[in-house]
């Protein structure tokens, strides 16, 4: 019997209301920042949504960064937060 690895659980489905649109919407973010912060939002760490993304782990750093000041937030659970709430 083989161990479980992250990229053999299933994709995560997104919460209806984590649909990237709305949450470009709601943050007044660019689409590719929406993305992210929906994978995130769905549970999926940032190495994972980078993955999902085909984003180098650099890049998908920048984008969170991005949102980061978009929104005034200082962490990734406070822009999930955010989201989550709404």
């Amino acid at each position: 019997v083989g161990r479980a690895h992250a990229r053999d659980v299933p994709p995560m489905p997104l919460h209806p209301t984590l649909e990237p649109a709305k949450v470009k919407e709601l943050l007044n973010i660019s689409p590719r920042q929406a993305e992210l912060v929906a994978l995130l939002a769905s549970g999926l760490t940032l190495k994972q949504a980078g993955e999902r993304l085909n984003m180098e782990l650099t890049t998908t750093r920048w984008h969170l960064r991005m949102v980061f000041a978009k929104t005034g937030t200082h962490s990734q659970a406070e822009v999930v937060g955010l989201v989550r709430a709404s």
